[in-house]
């Protein structure tokens, strides 16, 4: 601080300037607020308390550096939200049509490979199933290129062969259950892992082969399932 008369250097205990002798009363209130004098003092270490005022001053930044924090993590919250909502909801839920080699078939919702079912323990030649928390598809192929089968002995294989699909559940499934069988469709109800199924299953020929195809749920969404799971059938399209 400086005498405002003669700009001579005036120490903080100087009750006057030693230079025109103006006393410290005389040079105004900002030359006599302790307030004042203490934001021009300093410690030993050279942090004078004045250093407050640049914390006061970057105070505003820092609170809009918060502020712009906590609203990024706003938005990656948002994002993520609706990210597992349209998982669910849409990815999840549409219908796909997969190509499964001799034919394709149109999923109503999402499914993938699934290595546990009853329904792979048949002997064909070429097995699997799909699945989701939902819904299940289940397909076995058998060559009866062996046969020389006419067109109208291949419409009654198909049924046939749902008759004899109906004894062969009867003793390979737990509590196997007939609901009916139409033509060369066989519906039924089984027990797997404790679980209760519904489960349609249809018997068709192509070329030389015989395929036996089965869309199952549980028991208690089959009303909700019924006409998903014949839909899904009736999408079956041999190439």
């Amino acid at each position: 601080m400086n005498c405002p008369i003669c700009g001579t250097p005036l120490g903080n205990d100087e009750q006057s300037c030693s230079n025109c002798g103006v006393r410290r009363s005389e040079m105004g209130i900002d030359y006599n607020s302790p307030s004042q004098n203490m934001m021009y003092s300093t410690n030993n270490s050279g942090c004078g308390i004045n250093n407050f005022g640049n914390l006061n001053a970057a105070a505003p930044k820092i609170r809009r550096t918060i502020k712009t924090v906590h609203i990024v993590a706003s938005v990656i919250m948002i994002l993520v939200t609706v990210g597992c909502f349209l998982y669910r909801n849409v990815y999840l839920t549409r219908s796909v049509t997969e190509d499964l080699g001799d034919f394709t078939v149109t999923f109503p919702n999402v499914m993938k490979e699934n290595k546990s079912s009853p329904f792979l323990n048949l002997e064909a030649d070429k097995c699997a199933v799909y699945s989701n928390q939902k819904l299940a598809f289940a397909y076995a192929k058998f060559d009866i290129s062996d046969y020389e089968l006419t067109e109208s002995e291949l419409a009654e294989l198909e049924e046939q062969y749902i008759s004899d699909m109906d004894a062969a559940c009867e003793n390979g499934l737990e509590n196997y259950r007939k609901k009916d069988i139409i033509n060369n469709t066989l519906r039924f109800y089984f027990t797997e892992n404790n679980e209760n199924y519904f489960s349609v299953m249809r018997g068709d020929t192509n070329d030389d082969a015989m395929y036996l195809f089965v869309a199952y749920c549980l028991e208690k969404d089959e009303n909700n399932y019924t006409i998903k799971m014949r839909s899904m059938l009736d999408s079956i399209k041999f190439k």
